[in-house]
């Protein structure tokens, strides 16, 4: 199983490993750390340049070549940061249990509390276009990284008055801080597929879906 390094990366593998090897406690599961352009890459500012410079998704296309080098026979990601296209002799497997909250999460104020001019981290184009919509007032600072990097930034030296997470990183890791607003989706669409794990896997890996076989090609303990 490929996956990212990040607590988050580590917690949406244990959603779906855990009821997995449940079903199937004679297969040894394996998880292998793949670093990723955005992971390698913590100075460029936004993730489009990271994309460019990488030649294709920020957070996938490393993953996606051990896949079709046969390092790895699943990716476990979040469906939002996957291309939209699946990697040619890949296929996307069912996700494990319900979709997680598909919100996004003003944290360390609500918008109500927000003073004017308020400074408000996040980095996706999305998410600095939606506040702004509905206060221009406020200066939208570009910032990257984890969950727990991004909440520590509320109380740093950037002295950020609130940031802009997603509710299912929150959720999964447990972090959704004590002063937050859950933002209406109706009002700041969230990204698709947000809340979902992505499982880019090789064709042999969708005998996981079968519930009397064991996966051809995975290694018994």
């Amino acid at each position: 199983m490929g996956s990212r390094a990040s607590k988050l990366a580590r917690a949406q593998v244990t959603e779906w490993l855990t009821p997995l090897a449940d079903r199937f406690p004679s297969v040894r599961f394996k998880r292998e750390i793949i670093l990723e352009g955005g992971d390698q890459d913590r100075v460029t500012p936004t993730l489009a340049e990271v994309a460019r410079a990488a030649g294709g998704s920020a957070f996938s296309t490393i993953q996606e070549e051990a896949l079709d080098s046969g390092r790895v026979d699943v990716i476990v990601h979040s469906l939002k940061d996957l291309p939209t296209a699946a990697y040619e002799g890949t296929t996307l497997l069912t996700m494990p249990g319900p979709r997680e909250d598909v919100r996004d999460v003003l944290c360390g104020a609500t918008l109500d509390e927000l003073p004017r001019g308020a400074r408000v981290g996040t980095g996706a184009p999305r998410c600095v276009a939606q506040p702004l919509a509905l206060r221009p007032d406020l200066k939208v600072v570009p910032i990257r990284g984890n969950v727990p990097g991004r909440l520590a930034r509320i109380k740093g030296q950037d002295r950020l008055h609130a940031v802009v997470p997603a509710a299912a990183g929150l959720n999964r890791l447990g972090l959704t801080p004590e002063v937050h607003e859950v933002l209406d989706p109706d009002v700041f669409p969230p990204s698709p597929g947000q809340g979902a794990l992505g499982l880019p896997g090789v064709p042999a890996v969708t005998d996981l879906a079968a519930p009397s076989s064991s996966p051809r090609g995975w290694t018994s303990a």
